[in-house]
């Protein structure tokens, strides 16, 4: 799971991670993109089951199937919420049930208002507010009285950034400008895998100058960008040669989004800046251990 996009250089083809589809449209041989088994490796879920603990996730009802869902948590019992109220009380049932439990919740709302209206926009504050009051009142504030031993940790997986409407380029213009790839232009609209022609990185540079910093794989791999070893063997043929990270609002979308048929999402994550890299983490323990 290396980037929202990767090329799988065994099918030949550019694939999105969330929805396990190519970007093309094309088939892909479900060999190659089976979601059971692109993640050899046990879960949390798994981890937490052999020893011995139940495991719930609450999280999006429409979700509930998706490949990426299979892939997060595979066989895990799955309590689905369609509303911000159901998702306090859906979080509480399964928290205040007897014995020990692993309980993941999940909460789409905020990434998907700040996307559409940008991170700072009045919508995506009033929308982390709703979210916050509903898990106050229907989650946090009955767990005094209504538990023994509860531990909640609230995070997040990323920040976001703001876009600068200004400062798009896109591919097709970056490739006009630097000559064409090898292979497909893999990840996403802050952070793009790129495999060029030889003399690409310079030509890069001079293309994007302080629209994007150019890292190679090599250079990304030593410095843990992708985790630590060991990496999949096809990794740097799944995304590419070098990474271009978009700085302060620059983004490298696929292709213009100005369009009468796309609006300009104002909000976007991936890159190195603290804005993207730093997230909450808040902890409240309940009960007699308390």
């Amino acid at each position: 799971m290396a980037g929202y996009t990767i090329f799988l250089p065994t099918a030949g083809r550019l694939v999105n991670l969330v929805r396990f589809k190519s970007v093309d449209g094309g088939s892909v041989d479900p060999k190659f993109l089976n979601a059971r088994n692109m993640v050899p490796q046990p879960s949390i879920y798994d981890r937490v089951r052999s020893a011995g603990i139940d495991t719930v996730v609450v999280s999006h009802q429409e979700y509930a199937d998706s490949p990426l869902t299979t892939i997060h948590s595979g066989d895990t019992r799955y309590l689905g919420h369609r509303t911000a109220a159901e998702f306090a009380t859906l979080l509480r049932y399964a928290t205040v049930q007897p014995g020990r439990r692993f309980v993941f919740g999940y909460w789409a709302g905020v990434d998907l208002v700040s996307h559409a209206w940008g991170p700072t926009s009045d919508t995506a504050g009033l929308e982390a507010h709703l979210v916050q009051r509903a898990l106050i009142e229907g989650f946090l504030r009955p767990l005094v009285n209504e538990c023994g031993d509860v531990v909640v940790i609230l995070t997040s997986d990323h920040g976001h950034a703001t876009i600068d409407a200004d400062r798009q380029l896109p591919l097709s213009e970056l490739s006009r400008r630097a000559g064409s790839w090898l292979s497909p232009a893999t990840g996403e609209r802050r952070a793009v895998g790129l495999t060029p022609q030889a003399s690409g990185e310079s030509t890069l540079r001079d293309a994007t100058q302080d629209q994007g910093a150019i890292v190679s794989m090599d250079e990304a791999v030593a410095h843990g960008l992708f985790g630590p070893p060991p990496h999949h063997p096809e990794l740097s043929q799944r995304v590419g040669r070098y990474l271009l990270l978009a700085k302060n609002g620059a983004s490298f979308p696929y292709r213009s989004t100005n369009g009468e048929d796309k609006p300009f999402a104002s909000g976007a994550h991936g890159s190195l800046s603290p804005v993207e890299m730093v997230v909450p983490l808040m902890v409240w323990r309940f009960g007699s251990n308390a």
